[in-house]
């Protein structure tokens, strides 16, 4: 493993960060929002699963940051934020969390056959990084084969979809998939990854949700079977090819490169009889769980980078185990989520809206 000097942000990000954090200790629940607001409030599941799409579908595009539209980006923001998808992907990332509670990756769990193709698809692309191994360069960080095994997730793209929706959903609907599936593993110009890559891969994964590939009853076999080698093939391309951390905020963010990781780790470690927040600081704990347990997974794979007192090159994770249950980082690592990445410019103008997934007015209903 390699060291890296964790970066600092100006200290009014820092410090705005950190509170986030301390903050998490005296979160005891969610306050809900006031009826006018209720529609885009990101906290509640909506009534029922959305319906089933059963329209037509076109290439994704980003909105967000398009002067044609003739909106300013904030603007646009504001607009995606009482969307349709945005309620929809955090009705989905709720859903998921809660599918997960209380259970280890070990868990028996229901497993379509979709979702035996999708962790078959991750596994292909696995293989492919030992096919490509990393270039010699004078760069330590950013190697230019990463570009190469990302011009063959391209290259196969349509390939990879097919055999996953087999004759399940439209063959059309590819055109749709294929936008996120080839976003969600960094980026091939800046050789980076970030927040914003993992959520669209919630996103291809909502996208699924959406066409009826999969059913509430394969929740918790997205998280613990699919979700769980999404990462580890993101950390075999992380160690690989020392991918740059994309938009990191340093030594206060959670980690250089995963959010998601923590809130459904920490959904399964909810109401666990022996585990509390603070066995993040035991190793024997980490070495005998990590494969159980996404959050233990998550704070080891920080040592593949980071070298020094944990309290110094992650003060932030360090503050959030001092909370007493598991359920109030679950529920603060949440709200961090929707404030950190649902809601920043810089993370979601990247974010590309088809018919599936569209930047269009909210139009269900929540409890």
């Amino acid at each position: 493993a390699c060291s890296r000097t964790a970066r600092r942000l100006p200290c009014t990000v820092d410090g705005n960060l950190r509170r986030r954090a301390s903050d998490l200790a005296e979160m005891s629940t969610m306050h809900p929002a006031p009826a006018r607001h209720r529609a885009a409030h990101p906290f509640r599941m909506l009534k029922e699963r959305p319906p089933v799409y059963r329209g037509e579908f076109r290439e994704p595009k980003r909105e967000i940051n398009d002067i044609t539209l003739g909106s300013s980006s904030r603007q646009m923001l504001q607009r995606f934020i009482k969307s349709e998808t945005y309620a929809v992907l955090m009705d989905f990332l709720l859903r998921l969390n809660a599918s997960v509670v209380g259970k280890p990756c070990s868990t028996s769990v229901h497993e379509s056959e979709v979702v035996k193709r999708l962790c078959g698809m991750l596994e292909t692309m696995e293989a492919w990084v030992r096919e490509i191994p990393p270039v010699q360069q004078p760069m330590r960080y950013g190697n230019t084969a990463f570009r190469t095994w990302i011009a063959k997730v391209e290259e196969h793209a349509e390939e990879l979809l097919a055999g996953v929706i087999a004759n399940e959903a439209p063959r059309e609907c590819i055109v749709e998939l294929k936008a996120y599936l080839n976003e969600s593993f960094g980026s091939k110009q800046r050789i980076d990854y970030g927040t914003g890559h993992e959520n669209l891969f919630l996103a291809l994964l909502c996208a699924f949700d959406r066409l009826g590939l999969v059913s509430e009853e394969d929740y918790p076999a997205i998280v613990l079977r699919v979700f769980v080698r999404y990462v580890r093939l993101l950390r075999l391309l992380q160690k690989t090819y020392m991918l740059e951390p994309a938009g990191s905020h340093g030594v206060w963010g959670l980690d250089d490169y995963h959010f998601l990781p923590f809130i459904f780790g920490a959904a399964q470690l909810t109401g666990h009889p022996e585990y509390t927040p603070s066995s993040i600081h035991s190793e024997s704990v980490l070495k005998a769980e990590s494969d159980e347990y996404l959050y233990f997974a998550a704070i080891a794979a920080i040592g593949m980078f980071k070298r020094g007192p944990f309290g110094e090159h992650s003060p932030m994770l360090n503050d959030i185990s001092a909370v007493q249950e598991w359920r109030k980082v679950n529920q603060g690592l949440i709200k961090m989520y929707h404030d950190e990445v649902m809601q920043k410019l810089p993370v979601m103008q990247h974010f590309p809206f088809g018919n599936l997934l569209p930047l269009t007015p909210l139009s269900f209903d929540v409890e």
